[in-house]
C-alpha cells in the first residue's frame, strides 16, 4: 500500500491519484518524491516547472527548496563536478524572466518538522548550528534570525568565505512584476499507461507525443491525466511536465510508486518494470519504453505480446501474469462491456486484434 511515508506523495494526494487511475483505467507510475518538498506543497508553496532544472535540497534548514548555491542542494554529496553541473542549471534558470531568487525564511512549524526529521538539532536562539548532507560530504554552519514577520531568516557560512550569508532560493516572479515567491519540487511522473478502452483515450491520436514547451514532451491523453490530478490536488499544480518515458536524460530510480486501477497500489522495484510492462501490454494497456533504455526491455515486451499471435496459446497467454496481480485490474472500466466476464472478453478481443494486425510490428499501432 502506498503512503506518504514510503513514496513521499502527500496522503491526500495519494487518494486523488488513485481516483484518477481507477476512473481512467490507467496505471500511473511516479518517481518517489522528496518528503521535505511534499510538506511545502501541503503548506501552499508553488512547484517548479521545466524552466527551473536545478535540484532541490534534502538537508539542513533549506530542505525542499531550490538553492541558488548548489553546495546546499541534494547534489552536495556528488562531488565538485555534480555541484558545478547543478550550478549551471541554476544560472540557466535565472535567465528566465519569470525566475528570480529570494532570501529564505521559514516559520517555527517548519523548523520543528526538520528537527523532528533529524536534519539538524534544535537550534538555540542567536546561536549558529551545524547541519550535514545525508552522506556527510557537506557539513556547514547555519543561523536562524527572527524577522519582523515572526518567521526566521536562514543564513549559512560558506566554506569558501566563512562569512555569514543569506541562503538564497529560487522562485517565480509574481504577477505584474511582484516579488519572488519560493518554489519547491513537483511530483515526477514516470509513466502513464491507459487501457486501450480507457475514457478519453483515442488510440489513433493519444499515442502521439509532441513538445509542449514548459510541459515537456507528452501526449494529449497524458495532458488530460495530469490536468485531472492537478485539479483534484488543489490550487497549485503538483505535476508540471510529462513522463520519464519521454525524458532525454532519464533517471535510474531503484523504486517507483505504482497506482493501479484495482485495489493494491504499491511500491515496485525498477528491476520489475520489464515484467510489469509486459503484463500491461498483454492486457491491452498502452506502454512504451524510453529510447535510452536497454533494448532488452522492449524486446521482452515484444516477446510477451508475440505469444498472442498463436491462436493455440492466446487464451492462456492473455491470462498469465508475470509480475502483476489480478487485483490490480479489479476496477477496470471498459466502455461497452459489463458483468463479471468483461475482462476475459476484453482479453479475447485484444488478442484477436493483435493476431490480425497488419502493422510491421507484432504490437498494435497504438502501443509503440
Amino acid at each position: 500500500m502506498l503512503s506518504e511515508g514510503n513514496c513521499g506523495i502527500a496522503a491526500s494526494h495519494i487518494q486523488h491519484i488513485q481516483t484518477v487511475a481507477t476512473q481512467f483505467s490507467t496505471f500511473i507510475f511516479f518517481r518517489l518524491a522528496n518528503p521535505n518538498a511534499t510538506r511545502l506543497i501541503d503548506a501552499g508553496y508553488r512547484t517548479k516547472r521545466l524552466d527551473i532544472h536545478a535540484k532541490s535540497s534534502n538537508w539542513g534548514p533549506m530542505a525542499g527548496f531550490i538553492c541558488a548555491d548548489s553546495a546546499l542542494s541534494k547534489v552536495a554529496d556528488g562531488g565538485p563536478a555534480a555541484i558545478e553541473h547543478n550550478q549551471n542549471a541554476v544560472r540557466e534558470s535565472l535567465r528566465s524572466e519569470q525566475v528570480g531568487k529570494i532570501p529564505l525564511a521559514i516559520n517555527q512549524a517548519r523548523i520543528n518538522e526538520l528537527v523532528n526529521d533529524g536534519l539538524f538539532a534544535a537550534p538555540t536562539p542567536a546561536q549558529a548550528f551545524n547541519a550535514q548532507s545525508p552522506q556527510g560530504n557537506a557539513n556547514l554552519r547555519f543561523a536562524l534570525e527572527q524577522n519582523g514577520a515572526g518567521d526566521f531568516d536562514v543564513y549559512y557560512y560558506p566554506a569558501t568565505t566563512g562569512e555569514k550569508t543569506p541562503v538564497m532560493v529560487l522562485g517565480y516572479m509574481g504577477e505584474d512584476g511582484a516579488g519572488v515567491s519560493a518554489v519547491t519540487s513537483d511530483y515526477d511522473l514516470f509513466a502513464i499507461c491507459p487501457h486501450f478502452s480507457a475514457p478519453e483515450f483515442a488510440s489513433n491520436i493519444d499515442t502521439r507525443v509532441s513538445n509542449q514547451g514548459l510541459e515537456g514532451i507528452l501526449s494529449r491523453f497524458q495532458q488530460t491525466i495530469i490536468g485531472k490530478i492537478n485539479r483534484l490536488c488543489g490550487v497549485n499544480p503538483v505535476i508540471n511536465h510529462g513522463t520519464e518515458l519521454n525524458n532525454p536524460s532519464p533517471e535510474n530510480d531503484p523504486e517507483l510508486a505504482m497506482f493501479v486501477p484495482g485495489t493494491d497500489s504499491r511500491l515496485v522495484r525498477r528491476l520489475e518494470l520489464p515484467r510489469i510492462f509486459g503484463d500491461l501490454a498483454m492486457r491491452g494497456f498502452h506502454v512504451y519504453t524510453n529510447d535510452r533504455w536497454n533494448p532488452a526491455f522492449k524486446a521482452h515486451i515484444g516477446a510477451r505480446v508475440n505469444q498472442l499471435r498463436n491462436p493455440a496459446r492466446r487464451a492462456v497467454a492473455a491470462k498469465t501474469l508475470g509480475c502483476l496481480r489480478e487485483t490490480d485490474f479489479m476496477n477496470l472500466s471498459i466502455a461497452g462491456f459489463a458483468g463479471e466476464t468483461r475482462l476475459a472478453f476484453a482479453q479475447q478481443k485484444f488478442g484477436e486484434q493483435i493476431a490480425n494486425n497488419l502493422a510491421s510490428t507484432v504490437r498494435p499501432r497504438w502501443r509503440f
